[in-house]
């Protein structure tokens, strides 16, 4: 399960771990779960002025609009423990990945991949793309 972070960067680079992640929710590859806290957060990012030169306005709602209508769209969750010291904004994305039954929370943050015991373990977009890659080759997607 994605963070914002990973969902802006797939939507504003063609090119990088986080758009294989996308596409590899687009070919079936894996579930990309997400709930309106999420969808809000990157409808918010995208919709900044100064990533204009990197995706229309169009293309940032076309792209949400996709997300929410294509991807398991979860319940914001209602219980929320406290996971993330640093920014404790990013708790319900554990809540939700829990509920879920996701297996990875995937993220390029530093406060997010420093956790050392979170529940679903926290990976970077890098290394969920060789997880799946050694899928691919074990013929398991």
């Amino acid at each position: 399960m994605p963070d914002a972070t990973v969902l802006v960067s797939a939507a504003i680079s063609r090119v990088g771990n986080p758009d294989r992640i996308v596409r590899a929710w687009q070919d079936a590859e894996l579930n990309l779960v997400v709930c309106p806290e999420l969808l809000r957060e990157v409808r918010s990012v995208l919709g900044r002025p100064r990533l204009r030169r990197y995706i229309s306005e169009v293309e940032a709602t076309e792209y949400v609009d996709l997300l929410a209508a294509a991807a398991d769209v979860r319940e914001d969750p209602l219980l929320v423990e406290p996971v993330v010291l640093a920014d404790p904004r990013d708790d319900y994305l554990f809540a939700l990945a829990r509920e879920a039954g996701v297996d990875f929370v995937v993220s390029g943050d530093k406060h997010l991949t420093s956790l050392q015991a979170s529940r679903p373990p926290v990976v970077t977009p890098a290394q969920l793309v060789a997880e799946l890659e050694r899928r691919r080759l074990q013929g398991n997607v």
